[in-house]
């Protein structure tokens, strides 16, 4: 696991231990112009700067999504997981059903008033863009409150809840094949709701109102854990995440690290010792 406090990163480093469908995946993802990269623009507006929500953060899933394991463990490992994390959201972000703010779009992306619970959004796709993005969807600055009812997304894999004013987790249960999960900027103070997807393997919770690390037990795949610009103020209910190799907590008030963070998974193979100068 890789352990961060604000240091970022990029997505070229350690990249020689890459499979070359992975190193041309972050070629073809960071290729885009920065203006054309609206996780910059966002960067340079938290409140804990650009590094905290570098885009090398947030890219892992899109080499998860197209059935790229990363291998070899490590720094190489971590890197790769780190570098994926970032290009999925960028992604994401460009996909046809994304942009705007709160306006209809025409983007085949439909929003329902649900019978059961007031308050509570349905989403439907047409099956025209269904078809076009089966595997992803956009829900970016769309004005919601609370996680909406995804109603036939079984194949969804990556799932973006940016820049909306949700304040709990919830309505995943019928996602089975969910890897990323991205609510970066709402109003999330619990974490909750993801017993539902023990598929996840990248999870963005940054700029939210946070201040405890729990309920992730049910996370044993997870990746990527992106908790920058919370309240978080120790370091703890990380011992379950056998998997994790990416975790951000830059941005927090950390005052104390949980015995449980020691604990952790340590790679099967111990670094070389030092060889400079004593």
């Amino acid at each position: 696991m890789s352990y961060r406090q604000g240091k970022s990163i990029t997505p070229t480093q350690h990249t020689r231990r890459l499979s070359t469908g992975q190193r041309q995946l972050l070629g073809e993802m960071h290729a885009r112009p920065s203006t054309a990269d609206p996780l910059r623009a966002r960067s340079s507006s938290c409140g804990c700067g650009g590094p905290a929500r570098s885009t090398a953060l947030r890219s892992a899933a899109s080499a998860l999504a197209s059935g790229e394991a990363f291998g070899g463990g490590g720094a190489a490992a971590a890197a790769a997981a780190s570098a994926a994390a970032a290009s999925a959201s960028a992604a994401l972000a460009l996909a046809p059903n994304g942009g705007g703010g709160g306006a209809r779009r025409d983007d085949g992306v439909v929003f329902a008033d649900s019978q059961h619970a007031p308050g509570v959004p349905v989403v439907y796709r047409t099956a025209t863009e269904k078809l076009s993005n089966p595997e992803r969807l956009n829900l970016d600055r769309r004005g919601l409150k609370a996680c909406p009812v995804l109603e036939g997304e079984e194949r969804l894999r990556l799932l973006n809840y940016q820049n909306n004013a949700i304040s709990f987790v919830a309505n995943l249960h019928n996602l089975p094949n969910l890897i990323f999960l991205d609510l970066y900027s709402n109003q999330i103070r619990q974490i909750s709701g993801l017993e539902a997807v023990p598929t996840l393997r990248v999870l963005m919770l940054g700029k939210n109102l946070i201040a405890k690390i729990e309920r992730l037990d049910a996370l044993s795949k997870l990746d990527v854990l992106d908790l920058h610009c919370n309240h978080v103020k120790r370091i703890e209910g990380l011992s379950r995440l056998y998997e994790l190799r990416v975790l951000n907590l830059a941005g927090n008030q950390i005052e104390v690290v949980d015995g449980a963070v020691r604990a952790l998974p340590q790679p099967c193979h111990p670094p070389p010792p030092c060889r400079g100068r004593v």
